[in-house]
């Protein structure tokens, strides 16, 4: 039986809180305590790399389509800069916010992280920020503790409105079809984590008694 929409909101919740936000939380706690004396108090970066990752990600459910598309020529478009700026503006609405700082963190934050692994240059992290993002004499400085935390409160709001708000219920559902978030899982899938077969389709069991032995080579173009 396919996906209902309340299985697909809830999917979606289950990897959004579950495998993102909510190990990004744990670390947080780490972080923000100046006591901490694991690795992970030095989480700061791990925790602003699924952060930054949001914005983009969330207008894309939002809109029903994706940031990157296609056209008749094959090649790809990128709308990524859009996306993350009215992803941007959803968790932070506050008209502080303007198309220009929110572009400093694009291009400082997030396309740091994305194409580099670490924020560019202007870019501080600190666990003594109360909010998320400040700009000051044109640096940013950032707590990701707190980016997580905001993040996760737009979150809520956002699954919310998904039981109200028709219209962006719709869109939602198509996000997921392009994602192929509506189809139901294998029935051979295979996970050692707790809710691995809840929803992301995984390999058989390589162990497995009965199993047929697995080409794990990479076929090349004839």
């Amino acid at each position: 039986m396919p996906p209902t929409i309340d299985d697909m909101i809830q999917n979606f919740r289950f990897y959004v809180q579950d495998r993102q936000i909510g190990l990004a939380k744990i670390l947080g706690c780490h972080f923000e305590n100046r006591d901490d004396g694991t690795a992970f108090k030095q989480a700061g970066y791990v925790i602003l790399s699924i952060a930054s990752a949001y914005f983009e990600m969330i207008q894309q459910f939002i809109d029903g389509r994706e940031s990157v598309e296609e056209d008749g020529n094959g090649k790809l478009k990128s709308h990524s800069w859009d996306f993350f700026k009215r992803g941007f503006k959803e968790v932070y609405p506050d008209p502080q916010w303007t198309d220009a700082s929110i572009k400093k963190i694009y291009r400082v934050v997030r396309c740091g992280m994305y194409h580099g692994g670490m924020p560019k240059v202007g870019c501080h992290l600190s666990r003594y920020f109360q909010p998320g993002f400040h700009l000051c004499r044109n640096e940013i400085h950032v707590n990701p503790a707190a980016v997580v935390r905001e993040i996760g409160q737009h979150f809520e709001r956002y699954m919310q409105s998904l039981k109200i708000d028709q219209a962006r219920q719709a869109n939602f559902v198509a996000m997921c079809r392009i994602l192929g978030l509506d189809q139901t899982a294998p029935d051979h899938t295979y996970c050692d984590t707790p809710g691995g077969t809840r929803f992301t389709p995984t390999t058989p069991n390589p162990a497995a008694k009965g199993n047929e032995p697995l080409n794990w080579k990479v076929e090349t173009e004839q």
